[in-house]
């Protein structure tokens, strides 16, 4: 990735660490009894959230619990990407977890994230600028199939003879890309259930040059999760094929 980089998309998660937080006095000290308050009556906003949607959750978590834990061990892991001079401010991290912060730290927390938004923003741009260019000149059955790839699980993906394949799915459908004649100048990790996240396309000499950016992490358990794993591939292809199908839900991946 040239743009869309594993360190911008890390970048992309620190824009978000303030979302939903609050300032508040009690927050200037470590308070035992302040947290266990707070904890009690998060776990059980958690736990409607997830009743209310279930049907939805029903496949990643067991119970209401579970999804809670989740949620909170979620926004500890946020809070850790902090810099240190804002973070080691922060009297107890577990309160804010649940959401508070003393009126100062928010203040630097926000400015942090309005700057990482910024940064962000402008890399992104840079990309778009390029890619506006050359989107006429790449096959509809191509661009079109690769910009609905955000959030893709992937099924299948690996050299395969002369070419690269890539099998996703999304919702009930599946994507088959066969990069023909490939040329695979770096290769993906070979850890984890890989989630589709970002996609790069280049025009080069007699082809295509597609970068993907891949998490990791999306389908561990998110309470074991201590940070984000990426990785991410670049692969040089003559053509690239695409196959439609619809299917029958699965999580793995399989490497070739």
């Amino acid at each position: 990735m040239k743009y869309l980089t594993q360190k911008w998309y890390l970048d992309c998660q620190k824009g978000h660490i303030g979302h939903s937080l609050k300032a508040c006095d009690e927050a200037k000290e470590r308070n035992e009894k302040y947290f266990q308050r707070l904890y009690q009556e998060r776990m059980a906003e958690y736990a409607a959230d997830y009743l209310k949607q279930v049907d939805e959750e029903q496949l990643e978590h067991k119970n209401a619990q579970e999804y809670a834990n989740d949620r909170y061990s979620w926004r500890l892991m946020e809070l850790d990407r902090l810099p240190a001079r804002i973070k080691d401010d922060i009297a107890d991290i577990r309160v804010a977890a649940l959401g508070y912060v003393t009126k100062e730290t928010l203040e630097r927390i926000t400015e942090f994230c309005e700057s990482s938004r910024t940064h962000v923003k402008a890399q992104s741009q840079m990309y778009w600028d390029y890619y506006e260019k050359i989107e006429d000149s790449i096959p509809k059955r191509i661009r079109r199939s690769l910009n609905r790839q955000h959030d893709a699980h992937v099924k299948r993906i690996g050299a395969w003879k002369d070419d690269y394949i890539i099998e996703t799915e999304y919702g009930r459908r599946d994507h088959l890309f066969t990069f023909k004649n490939a040329d695979i100048i770096r290769d993906i990790e070979k850890i984890g259930c890989l989630t589709w996240l970002y996609e790069e396309i280049y025009l080069r000499e007699g082809g295509y040059e597609v970068h993907v950016l891949f998490d990791a992490s999306r389908f561990d358990r998110l309470i074991e999760r201590k940070q984000i794993v990426l990785t991410d591939a670049i692969i040089y292809a003559e053509d690239i094929e695409v196959a439609i199908t619809t299917h029958e839900l699965e999580y793995h991946t399989e490497f070739l």
